[in-house]
């Protein structure tokens, strides 16, 4: 094994470890901030907070997966140590991206003002002040979400859930501090919503200021801007934007689906018992990150036996992972009540409908880790468009007409992802297979042209 790649290993492995260190450091922060934020919302407001999260989500997907495109094209940039490349795709993927996101906060804003956000989250309090506060907050994370690609790219990974640690402590001083020292009755949105933006503003500002001193090269410059990065940038990015807003769909419309079947009050033991098995999940996307990036360097030089290793080792860890997410959710009773004070009294249909959803995301995300660090997504885009359609009708169907009331929701969603569970894998081995097949045929057709010359 060469020095070279020893460190490129070494760097691989070291990026996987701290991101499982921090997980459980993020997880624990928000087990102490879900309670502190309960007991300040009260169950209706934080119904609508968690319901508002989940459309702050929706409309992050507005970036047409720009990252996403800039991420892959900057891991071959660097993979070749071009720093003339390296400079133009940045340049032009943060111009590109800012033109967007500066159109995209004007229409936000006046659809605001237009749009009757009581009838939507389903409550009476005035919902608007808060919403724009999200708004500015979703449109400077899209710039924000570019050094998050960065870091992928650079196989530094571990830095993204310092970032994302760094603004849960900075959430959780500030409600602790507002709830044990101020008096705040009424609405508290538009001051939670407040706090989030400029928690979000100093932790992500901070962060990409050094990452600029740094890496100088990073750094967007209008001279550098080359309109012809555009199209591989967008032509990639855009189908990973509708894998996002499938996804967005798939995952995240539960809350507002529950808030307009029944009410506010029953997304929150929906939602908090969603957070609770998503930590599960949380910590094992953290671990696997890094081989997005990984596989499009290693699928560059064509080392498909370390992708077929690598995707070894995450089935291996999905199975510890599972098995942790079943004793989790046989014990949250418990946990409920230790953590909460009381119990939620989640139904059983629901909470094991729930843990079997968490276990086919994990799953999927394996697989389609790799389709995406290949940029081989077609296949995935149909599966997810098509979940993505059946989603809604599917759930409002399981839900109100076969009374399963908020379970039925889960399995809506459940029944929809486990189409990837069976297509991403077949593609991937397919994908896999193809290309060593055409190595195959180029080294033996290399051979006999060696031969004719002699």
């Amino acid at each position: 094994m060469s020095i070279n790649h020893w460190g490129k290993e070494t760097k691989f492995l070291k990026s996987i470890s701290i991101n499982g260190l921090l997980k459980p450091l993020s997880m624990i922060v928000s087990l102490a901030y879900t309670p502190i934020l309960l007991r300040f919302l009260g169950d209706e407001q934080y119904g609508v907070w968690s319901t508002m999260l989940s459309v702050m989500n929706w409309i992050t997907i507005f970036d047409f997966g720009i990252a996403g495109g800039y991420r892959n094209l900057l891991s071959v940039k660097i993979a070749q140590k071009d720093d003339q490349g390296i400079r133009e795709v940045s340049s032009t993927a943060y111009i590109f991206l800012s033109v967007i996101v500066t159109a995209l906060l004007g229409i936000l804003l006046i659809v605001n003002f237009f749009t009757k956000w009581d009838k939507i989250f389903n409550t009476t309090l005035n919902v608007r002040p808060a919403v724009i506060f999200v708004i500015i907050f979703v449109c400077l994370n899209f710039i924000f979400g570019l050094t998050n690609s960065i870091f992928y790219s650079l196989q530094k990974s571990q830095y993204v859930p310092i970032i994302s640690l760094l603004f849960q402590t900075l959430n959780l001083i500030n409600v602790y501090v507002i709830n044990r020292f101020f008096v705040v009755s009424g609405n508290k949105l538009p001051m939670l919503a407040m706090l989030y933006l400029v928690s979000s503003a100093v932790v992500n500002s901070t962060v990409l200021i050094l990452l600029w001193r740094q890496y100088k090269e990073f750094i967007p410059n209008r001279k550098f801007y080359k309109k012809e990065y555009i199209k591989p940038i967008f032509d990639y990015g855009f189908k990973l934007f509708l894998l996002q807003i499938s996804s967005i769909i798939l995952f995240t419309t539960d809350n507002m689906i529950i808030t307009q079947l029944f009410s506010p009050s029953d997304v929150t033991p929906y939602s908090i018992t969603y957070s609770c098995l998503n930590a599960v999940n949380a910590f094992f996307g953290a671990v696997v990150a890094p081989f997005w990036s990984r596989y499009t360097i290693e699928d560059m030089h064509k080392n498909y036996s370390w992708i077929k290793k690598g995707i070894r080792l995450q089935l291996i860890f999905w199975s510890v992972c599972v098995c942790g997410m079943v004793v989790l959710g046989g014990a949250l009773d418990k946990v409920y009540n230790i953590w909460l004070g009381r119990s939620l009294n989640v139904p059983v249909l629901l909470l094991c409908s729930m843990v079997v959803l968490k276990a086919s995301e994990m799953f999927t995300n394996i697989f389609s880790n790799f389709l995406n660090g290949v940029s081989h997504v077609n296949v995935q885009v149909i599966v997810s468009v098509c979940a993505a359609v059946v989603n809604i009708p599917l759930s409002v169907f399981l839900a109100n007409k076969l009374h399963l009331g908020t379970a039925g929701v889960c399995i809506g969603t459940l029944v929809c992802q486990l189409f990837g569970c069976v297509i991403l894998p077949i593609e991937t081995f397919k994908y896999i297979k193809n290309r060593q097949a055409a190595i195959a045929k180029s080294m033996a057709c290399a051979a006999d042209a060696r031969g004719d010359s002699k």
